[in-house]
């Protein structure tokens, strides 16, 4: 559980037993099979180059993604609008 949900100095350490208990683990590992799976199609990689990264790094790098190709669509729609 340490490594899908980690844990890092926040408010949220008090009640970590109580956050902890609200996560189904089989959806959070079906989320990184998700997020690995992207990430290895956009960056053009193995998906197990994604295996060992840590889970902080993986949301980031998904966020980052995210952000890239929502850009990539609006100017694609704008682009189709002229």
């Amino acid at each position: 559980m340490r490594m899908l949900m980690p844990r890092g100095g926040s408010m949220s350490d008090a009640i970590w037993q109580f956050l902890i208990q609200l996560v189904e683990p089989k959806v959070r590992l079906e989320s990184r099979v998700h997020q690995k799976m992207y990430l290895a199609r956009y960056a053009r990689e193995s998906v197990f180059v994604w295996e060992d990264r840590e889970v902080v790094e993986l949301d980031a790098y998904f966020a980052a993604l995210v952000t890239l190709i929502s850009k990539e669509n609006e100017l694609s729609r704008v682009s189709e609008n002229r």
